[in-house]
C-alpha cells in the first residue's frame, strides 16, 4: 500500500512554488514552477538499494536522474544533511555514475548518518549557466532544482551547514564553484584532483572565454571570496596532484588567508576511490575541518 500526500509550500530556496506528492514508483512527485519555467520529478523503481528520481525541466536538454541513498535506520521525525556526489562524466543511458556506488559500497550514509545524493546531467557536468543556452544552465539546475526536490522530498537540514559538495575532476571543480558562488547555499566543499587553476572554458557551457573567466575562474573567485570566508571555519577541503592545480590553489588560498584543508600528498589515480573519497568526506564532516590538516 502506496502512502501519498501532498503539500503546497510557499517561495523557498530559488524562489520556487512546488507542489509535492509521494505516490510511488512512476507517479509524478513534484512539480515546480520558476519564472514561467517548470520542471518535473518522477520516482523510478529502487535500484541496487538507492533511490532513483527522473527530472524534467527547461535547465537540461534531456531527462536527468538523480540517485539518493539514505541511512538504513533513516527517519523522517530528524534532519538529516545531504552529501552531494557530483559526477565526472555526462548521463550514459543503463550505467550509473561510479560516485554512488563507491558510496553505497563504502557504506557512507550509514557510517555519517547523512543523506548522499548524485545528481546527473545531459551534458558534461561543467557547472557553470551558459549565456546564450538555457538548456545548459547546469548551475542553476543544481540550485533551483536539484537542492529545492531534495529539501522538498527528504527531511533535510535547511542550513548551508546542511549541504555537502564532493567531488574529483570536474565534480570537484563544480564542488569548489558552487560554493564560491552560493555560499549562503552550500556549507563546504571538496575536491579531488581537480583541476582548480584551469582554463578549460569549454564554450558550449560558459559561454565566451571572458564570460568564463569573469564568472568562473576559480583563481579569481578564491581572491573575490576572501573577506567572505577569511576569518571563520574552514569549508574548502582541496586534495590529490593533478595538473599542479592543487599545490597551485592552497597557495593562493594561503595567500589569501582562506582557512582550508589540503592534502597534495596521496598519489593515486584519476578516478573514483574509497581511499581518497573515505579520507575527504570524514574532513567534509569533522566539526574542524581545519585541525584535520594533512602533515
Amino acid at each position: 500500500m502506496h502512502v501519498s500526500f501532498r503539500v503546497i509550500v510557499g517561495a523557498g530556496v530559488g524562489g520556487l512554488l512546488a507542489c509535492v506528492s509521494c505516490l510511488g514508483p512512476g507517479k509524478p512527485i513534484v512539480a515546480a514552477e520558476k519564472a514561467g519555467t517548470a520542471y518535473a520529478a518522477t520516482a523510478l523503481p529502487t535500484t541496487n538499494g538507492l533511490l532513483t528520481y527522473e527530472i524534467v525541466c527547461a535547465y537540461q536538454e534531456t531527462p536527468c536522474r538523480i540517485e539518493v541513498l539514505l541511512p538504513d535506520t533513516f527517519d523522517r521525525a530528524r534532519k538529516y544533511k545531504v552529501l552531494y556526489v557530483l559526477p565526472v562524466d555526462k548521463i550514459r543511458p543503463n550505467q550509473r555514475e561510479g560516485g554512488m556506488d563507491l558510496a553505497k559500497k563504502m557504506n557512507l550514509a550509514n557510517r555519517h548518518h547523512v543523506i548522499c545524493a548524485a545528481p546527473l546531467f545531459s551534458g558534461m557536468p561543467w557547472i557553470a549557466d551558459n549565456p546564450t543556452n538555457t538548456g545548459v544552465w547546469n548551475e542553476t539546475y543544481m540550485t533551483d532544482v536539484i537542492v529545492p526536490f531534495m529539501d522538498r522530498t527528504f527531511p533535510t537540514m535547511t542550513g548551508p551547514e546542511g549541504r555537502i559538495l564532493v567531488g574529483y575532476s570536474k565534480g570537484g571543480v563544480a564542488s569548489v564553484s558552487l560554493l564560491l558562488r552560493h555560499p549562503n547555499l552550500f556549507g563546504r566543499a571538496g575536491a579531488w584532483d581537480a583541476p582548480l587553476c584551469g582554463c578549460d572554458t569549454r564554450a558550449e557551457y560558459y559561454g565566451p572565454q571572458e564570460y568564463f573567466m569573469r564568472n568562473y575562474y576559480l583563481p579569481t573567485m578564491f581572491t573575490n571570496s576572501a573577506s567572505l570566508l577569511q576569518g571563520q571555519p574552514a569549508r574548502l577541503a582541496i586534495a590529490g596532484y593533478g595538473w599542479g592545480s592543487i599545490p597551485a590553489a592552497h597557495k593562493i588560498l594561503s595567500a589569501q588567508r582562506i582557512p582550508h584543508y589540503c592534502n597534495d600528498a596521496l598519489r593515486l589515480p584519476h578516478e573514483w576511490n574509497a581511499r581518497w573519497l573515505g579520507p575527504l568526506v570524514e574532513v567534509l564532516l569533522a566539526e574542524d575541518m581545519a585541525a584535520k590538516q594533512a602533515p
